[in-house]
């Protein structure tokens, strides 16, 4: 097995904690409410097991902003990716051999009425695919937003059979030229 090339942290982002906790605070509040009653309305019924499947639903269909043990790791391999499972620590391996990788753009449209006011960006979503299996993950599961630009350009590398070379190297200056050369001259000239 080749050494590990680029590493990034993910996580699983807070926002999505509370907005299931706060589904789920409510379906409990809903719940102990029938409980302290003798006499519980069929509409409380209704509304505790409403809540309770959107909890499981919302939970369950936010997967690609999902990392098993909270926080995790992905990492660039010459032969292999590993990224983190939607609830397992241990990392889900994609060897290169018969492996697709499909970015996506993640556009949010916020309506009045039916009107469409704003349509906001809210990151990209990778889709790796191999014959055993498949794991859709999204950017704003990076620990640093600023990791998407290298992390997208270093998976572009692997699929190109290239070494992958993380965020260091991607956000390193640009080597000096001649022409710098010429200018810090004029310039010290100047002074």
């Amino acid at each position: 097995m080749a050494g590990e090339q680029a590493r990034y942290v993910v996580r699983t982002p807070l926002s999505l904690w509370i907005a299931n906790g706060l589904l789920a605070g409510l379906c409990l509040l809903v719940f102990a409410a029938m409980l302290m009653f003798d006499h519980v309305p069929a509409l409380a019924v209704f509304l505790a097991v409403g809540l309770a499947g959107a909890t499981i639903a919302f939970w369950t269909s936010m997967s690609a902003y999902r990392v098993g043990g909270t926080r995790n790791l992905i990492r660039i391999y010459a032969d292999r990716i590993e990224v983190p499972s939607v609830s397992r620590r241990a990392p889900l391996v994609f060897p290169r051999e018969g492996l697709s990788v499909t970015v996506r753009d993640v556009l949010v449209n916020y309506r009045l009425a039916l009107m469409t006011v704003a349509r906001v960006s809210r990151g990209k979503l990778i889709e790796l695919s191999c014959s055993t299996q498949k794991r859709t993950l999204s950017t704003l599961v990076l620990d640093d937003r600023g990791d998407e630009p290298a992390l997208l350009a270093d998976l572009g590398r692997f699929l190109a059979s290239q070494p992958a070379i993380g965020r260091a190297a991607h956000d390193a200056p640009p080597p000096r030229t001649e022409y710098d050369d010429i200018l810090d001259r004029e310039l010290a000239n100047v002074e």
